[in-house]
């Protein structure tokens, strides 16, 4: 309860040692174990503490500063950019492998094969090229000018949100 009303741990860690631990401490030296003085401590530390939460107040609920159905919208729209981005990073990393595939095919009986395999690293190239041509162009749709200007609102609305 004094964790939600805004008291901070370390205070309340600081009464517990306090009013509690010191207090029994002291009484276990002085009296050796005395249950019903251990609960009479434990339950002034316990009036204590709700004495200061009563003074602090609890706040009040905290409200969104942004409309949730707008960062639902957001979040699709990040999910769908990055999917394109991972598409995009498969591609990428399958061109290395067909050039590999491409430099291993010598010979004179491989000519076909060097002409396949030239032909799919210009066409995973040339969907490279499109795919992050018509990625900003995913953002503009939704009405952002850029990458960066979502991505600085998303943030900005995912801090508020998480």
């Amino acid at each position: 309860m004094a964790l939600v009303s805004g008291i901070e741990e370390a205070k309340i860690l600081e009464i517990k040692q306090t009013e509690i631990h010191d207090k029994v401490s002291s009484s276990i030296r002085k009296g050796g174990w005395l249950p019903n003085l251990f609960r009479r401590i434990v339950s002034k530390a316990r009036d204590f503490l709700q004495n200061l939460i009563r003074e602090h107040g609890i706040p009040s609920k905290p409200t969104l500063s942004i409309n949730m159905a707008e960062f639902r919208t957001m979040r699709n729209l990040m999910i769908r950019v990055q999917d394109e981005a991972r598409s995009i990073r498969s591609l990428q990393e399958k061109v290395p492998k067909l050039k590999e595939q491409l430099s291993e095919a010598k010979g004179i009986f491989k000519g076909k094969e060097r002409k396949a395999l030239t032909e799919q690293i210009q066409q995973t190239e040339k969907e490279i090229s499109d795919r992050l041509d018509k990625l900003p162009d995913i953002l503009r749709e939704d009405g952002y000018p850029d990458v960066q200007a979502f991505m600085a609102t998303y943030r900005e609305a995912e801090a508020v949100v998480v």
